[in-house]
């Protein structure tokens, strides 16, 4: 029996493979890898601005296409579907002004380098279209051949349909609070899904500088428990203790030393934090 490609879903659309190239975003860079399938789900402004530039080669292909199929390397040989992009057009850009854009900002702090050294590129207007929108997070395709090419022609490509899964897959579950450590920059991109789980969450934490290779202890208990505390620091780096501040956040690894019952009072959480 021959399998569903991918091809065969776009055909369904009205879409000429032709006209379309597919991508399968993986970044070097290991902390936007982490929070890049976030970004797809949540904040598809960030996500989208992460391909709006490219080398030159894609860059010409770029031109001669209308949609971008938008994948995440989701395991070796897979990737899972995030969005058909529909191009409206493209501006030469400095790679100065490309490098103030608000978005890419955003991204360059979360570790995203820029090795292109043309003095211009294009910056290519990309908007996510509402086709194939049911697949986003679920549909798993294949990715043939070797994953440094991480882009293709639609229609010189057999992408074969591996999985179209009940659930999104772009933000997978929290880990188990003794497991769970973050960065600074996840603490600013987190899912809601996991806001929700440590909205409800009193704990003991650490807060560990792999720079000094000191830790500091703190306890959460608010309205929003360890969401709200956290958040803190995701909005000041330090939130607001004297210890912290003047150090380099990105050095940061959040953790959880005790979980604690979400109605113990507070004056108990601070017991236990100073024992």
């Amino acid at each position: 029996m021959a399998s569903l490609q991918f091809n065969c879903l776009l055909g369904l659309e009205g879409i000429d493979p032709a006209k379309v190239i597919v991508l399968r975003h993986r970044p070097k860079e290991k902390k936007l890898r982490r929070v890049l399938p976030w970004l797809a789900a949540e904040q598809p402004n960030l996500f989208n601005a992460y391909q709006q530039v490219q080398g030159p080669k894609l860059e010409k292909a770029f031109l001669s296409i209308d949609f971008i199929a938008a994948f995440i390397g989701y395991a070796s040989g897979r990737a899972v579907f995030v969005g058909l992009f529909r191009r409206k057009g493209q501006e030469l850009v400095t790679r100065n002004t490309f490098l103030q854009k608000p978005a890419v900002k955003r991204l360059t702090e979360m570790g995203m380098a820029d090795a292109d050294i043309r003095d211009t590129r294009y910056w290519f207007d990309l908007e996510r279209t509402d086709l194939l929108r049911d697949y986003i997070g679920r549909l798993v395709i294949n990715w043939p051949g070797g994953e440094l090419s991480w882009w293709r022609r639609s229609e010189r490509n057999h992408l074969q349909v591996l999985a179209i899964s009940e659930h999104d897959t772009l933000t997978t579950d929290v880990p188990l609070w003794n497991e769970l450590v973050l960065n600074w920059t996840e603490l600013q991109h987190l899912p809601m899904s996991w806001k929700l789980t440590l909205g409800q969450w009193r704990a003991i934490y650490h807060v560990f500088d792999t720079h000094s290779r000191r830790g500091y202890v703190g306890s959460a208990y608010g309205e929003q428990n360890l969401l709200q505390r956290w958040q803190e620091y995701a909005a000041s780096s330090h939130g607001g203790n004297v210890g912290l501040q003047g150090l380099d956040a990105r050095n940061f690894r959040f953790s959880i030393l005790q979980l604690l019952a979400p109605d113990l009072d507070a004056t108990d959480v601070i017991v236990l934090e100073n024992t």
